[in-house]
């Protein structure tokens, strides 16, 4: 399942799956350990990497063609600078969130 954004009139599709994750991990060498911490430290051009990455994923899931390359992407991001923060709000609500304590779930009551 994919997101989708719109941009200046455009929708686009949004995939931050592991496919996603393990292309922007690779580029960027870091280790799947190191994920929490990528929202601490993430440089402009790896934002853009991982928009870049979130785009071409989110199209190959939709079915759709994406040939945009690193600096096709920039200029999308030049023409609407909310774009980053859209395509960066979907890799947040699509990254497995920690669980919280150790909470257990409610059990069924017999009757």
């Amino acid at each position: 399942m994919h997101a989708e954004i719109t941009s200046n009139n455009k929708t686009y599709p949004v995939k931050f799956g592991m496919a996603a994750l393990s292309e922007f991990l690779d580029s960027e060498g870091l280790s799947l350990s190191q994920m929490e911490a990528i929202g601490q430290n993430l440089t402009l051009t790896r934002a853009i990497k991982l928009v870049h990455i979130g785009l071409k994923h989110g199209a190959r899931v939709a079915g759709k063609d994406f040939e945009n390359n690193f600096e096709d992407t920039c200029d999308l991001l030049d023409a609407d600078p909310e774009l980053m923060n859209k395509v960066l709000q979907v890799f947040q609500s699509q990254m497995p969130q920690p669980e919280k304590g150790n909470a257990k779930s409610p059990q069924k009551r017999a009757k």
